[in-house]
């Protein structure tokens, strides 16, 4: 029915792409997983190649693809997608904190609308898209997400917007559960992760990236999103890619 896609960089292996793993794998032990390894702007980190492949290694059909340089989430999101066996596919980012009886919440929800098909089988996971549920029919139907975002942030907002337009809907699916830790909403207390908000303080990001004034999103990918047509009209943007990854 669905395999789980874990999308993770170096600097969060530790804290959190570890425990992350080895929550999926002791809740749904026979679940297929993609990890999805980002690079950096400059050479991927040989130590950290060998840990990951290791530690990954430790687990039954665990399948990691290690991107040499760093590509932007949308690239991640459309090719593990692709690569996925099954028809659903949960993206998990790697800074989220999962607890018992999550996969059972999941699972509810796509069994209830695998039956009631117009409430939508992709979904957001507490509004949010650090976890997130994608049909492969909905992503083909909304043409992906929008690899013009190279960097960090937007796309999935730009992606939600499509999702609207294309089917007609009021809002994006959520699904509410207070066994998935993403957000750092202190106004939501059954929701907030006081583990992320830190790291989050504290967090050096990716080398050459220069960010937006909230301080956490890419300002190149801001500037598309102020630019860019709303409905893309080429899939992939690999010419997009190369014209422009030197402007991050």
């Amino acid at each position: 029915m669905y395999n789980v896609v874990i999308i993770t960089y170096y600097k969060r292996f530790q804290e959190w792409f570890k425990p992350l793993l080895l929550e999926v794998k002791k809740q749904r032990p026979n679940c297929e997983v993609i990890v999805a390894v980002n690079g950096e702007i400059s050479s991927f980190r040989e130590d950290f190649r060998k840990e990951i492949l290791n530690f990954c290694a430790e687990f039954e059909k665990v399948y990691p693809i290690l991107y040499p340089r760093f590509r932007g989430f949308s690239r991640l999101c459309n090719l593990s997608i692709q690569f996925s066996p099954e028809e659903n596919v949960l993206i998990l980012s790697d800074d989220i904190t999962l607890e018992e009886e999550f996969f059972k919440h999941y699972e509810d929800i796509l069994n209830y609308t695998s039956v009631n098909p117009k409430e939508g089988q992709s979904f957001s996971i507490n509004d949010s898209f650090s976890a997130f549920s994608i049909n492969k029919k909905d992503a083909i139907d909304i043409n992906w997400f929008d690899e013009r975002f190279l960097g960090m942030g937007y796309e999935d907002g730009d992606f939600i917007e499509r999702y609207k337009y294309v089917k007609k809907a009021r809002r994006f699916p959520i699904l509410v559960t207070s066994s998935c830790k993403n957000t750092v909403d202190k106004n939501l207390p059954h929701l907030h992760n006081s583990k992320l908000e830190k790291f989050i303080e504290s967090e050096e990001r990716l080398v050459s990236q220069r960010l937006d004034e909230s301080g956490r999103y890419s300002l190149f990918n801001k500037e598309v999103k102020e630019n860019k047509d709303f409905i893309q009209i080429q899939y992939p943007y690999e010419k997009y890619y190369l014209d422009n990854k030197d402007k991050l």
